[in-house]
């Protein structure tokens, strides 16, 4: 179709084109008026040397001007039904197009809120496809299950009908053994009250697969009903060409619910389908709205982290690997933590009891160098002697920390005195004290060292006339400061005739190697009713 903008080809009232009424023309030439009633707006139409038509493009869309006598013009318009419209072109002098259509996508991640709503009563549970590839795995393991993927929900939007011009699904169907297996569409409309066709719906529009259809195993198409799917695909077009109606399915009514679904009558394990992504468009909706074309995509998380919900089927997943790789040949899936062996340099596995506590050998625990760390495996505590090395902290074989009084520094309490002697006389540090049951004496202390070393101390108790021994408890406490004191269970006491003073009553007495610098007794009457007199002594040192 060619358009010549703004000149009106004169003709007489047979429709015949009418010649130049220009008198210097010569009779075969062809003069056109820009206004049909006025001959003194005739003009000659023009030609280029290789008799092209020129046109003039002045008042055309898209503006400009054209040398008709150098190039020859044509206008491009298109038809929108209603009225003709010359394309747009911009300053570049590339075509303009405006696209109305609303491209938009969806997804939802297998185990999420939102696949819970779009597998709504599925009877069948997806998993992820085992071959890796996107989308959500349906088999019928179990008779007379199927799946119903609702991927559009008419209560959050409204589109009618009449409006819908496609729908369509990219699977993978794994089994095609018979009809009973492939999936189909519904289209849903929403009830009206009276005349409804459904308890939930008004209408239900379905499309069904041609008994002619031949799929490939595992093979990747895209299933479509109504109308071409306007989204792009480089997959197999598999028309779903059975449409059936149940009610009314006027173009009016508001679309309620769109599924992807199967039936309950196949055969078990006769369905497998890998269901990547599901779809529709629609046709120009006005407005700001456009053209709608929609793609739901199912991810099953194949490639991120582990979907796996339990504990038991996480660990089905676990392999112990090997102790002196990681490489892929192992079969290794995951291990949770590799040590490398020092000695070798191959890889361990650490292992764990069957109480998920770490395994540690004993063999494998080193002293290390008291100088250095650098050929220690494990060593709980270190210390820096005065000479700037490290020490390992010993420790006993019942696990005791052992510590050489020779290492106590001068000027911490008192220096060392390694000449203390015992004294030829006690020191009475408690004198006729009376204590009733359940009650206790402690006396006073005496600085039982001169000094800080090893040194025998000899405690006497007694504890008057008609008392028992066996009637009290002793005790004997120490300090290092004189401020703080410690119970010393080392000091056991036995009974004894007579004290050091030939006293007849009652004695205990205890003899112990002393380390501390100060000293004292407690006497608790546990149940003695008698009259009681204590009496204690401690022999010094010096």
């Amino acid at each position: 179709m060619v358009i010549i903008s703004d000149i009106q080809l004169p003709k007489d009232a047979d429709g015949i084109l009418k010649v130049s009424d220009v008198s210097t023309a010569s009779a075969s030439d062809v003069s056109a008026r820009t206004d049909p009633t006025n001959p003194s707006t005739s003009a000659f139409i023009k030609a280029d040397v290789n008799n092209n038509l020129g046109v003039y493009l002045g008042n055309g869309e898209g503006g400009g001007s054209l040398n008709s006598t150098e190039y020859p013009a044509v206008q491009v318009a298109g038809y929108d039904g209603t009225n003709f419209s010359s394309l747009q072109i911009g300053r570049t002098g590339r075509l303009e197009t405006y696209n109305t259509d609303k491209n938009g996508t969806a997804q939802a991640l297998l185990g999420t809120a939102g696949a819970t709503a779009i597998l709504g009563d599925s009877t069948i549970t997806p998993t992820a496809d085992p071959e890796g590839r996107d989308g959500w795995n349906f088999v019928n393991s179990v008779a007379a299950t199927k799946f119903n993927l609702y991927y559009f929900n008419g209560n959050q939007e409204i589109i009618t009908l009449e409006k819908i011009s496609s729908v369509f699904a990219k699977v993978y169907i794994n089994n095609f053994a018979s009809l009973s297996g492939a999936p189909f569409f519904h289209i849903y409309t929403k009830p009206q009250g009276a005349g409804d066709a459904g308890a939930f719906y008004r209408s239900r529009i379905d499309y069904e697969i041609d008994s002619s259809v031949i799929v490939g195993i595992g093979e990747q198409v895209i299933l479509w009903g109504e109308n071409l799917p306007n989204t792009p695909c480089n997959n197999r077009l598999i028309q779903l060409k059975t449409k059936t109606t149940n009610g009314p399915a006027l173009g009016t009514e508001e679309v309620l619910y769109i599924t992807l679904s199967t039936n309950s009558s196949a055969t078990i394990n006769e369905k497998n389908i890998t269901v990547s992504s599901m779809g529709f468009n629609t046709s120009d909706m006005g407005g700001t709205n456009g053209i709608i074309n929609r793609e739901f995509k199912l991810l099953s998380g194949g490639s991120g982290g582990a979907t796996e919900t339990t504990l038991s089927a996480l660990n089905d997943k676990i392999s112990k690997g090997s102790d002196d790789s990681i490489a892929a040949a192992t079969g290794l899936q995951q291990n949770v933590i590799y040590g490398r062996n020092d000695g070798t340099g191959d890889l361990k596995a650490i292992k764990c009891g069957t109480d998920g506590n770490l395994h540690v050998f004993d063999a494998d625990i080193t002293s290390g160098n008291d100088a250095t760390l650098s050929t220690a495996q494990q060593v709980l505590v270190y210390g820096r002697s005065q000479s700037g090395n490290l020490d390992a902290i010993n420790v006993d074989n019942n696990g005791h920390l052992k510590i050489t009084i020779n290492d106590i520094e001068a000027g911490i309490i008192n220096s060392i005195n390694t000449n203390a002697t015992r004294k030829n006389v006690y020191n009475q540090v408690l004198t006729n004290v009376n204590i009733s049951i359940g009650n206790s004496t402690t006396s006073s202390a005496i600085t039982a060292i001169n000094g800080s070393n090893f040194s025998t101390i000899t405690i006497y108790i007694h504890t008057g006339a008609g008392t028992s021994q066996s009637n009290f408890s002793y005790e004997v406490h120490k300090s290092y400061d004189g401020t703080h004191y410690f119970f010393d269970s080392n000091f056991t006491f036995s009974a004894l005739g007579s004290d050091v003073n030939a006293n007849p009553q009652p004695a205990v007495v205890a003899t112990y190697g002393f380390d501390a610098q100060f000293i004292r007794v407690k006497v608790n009457n546990v149940s003695e009713s008698n009259t009681t007199a204590i009496n204690a002594y401690i022999n010094e040192r010096q």
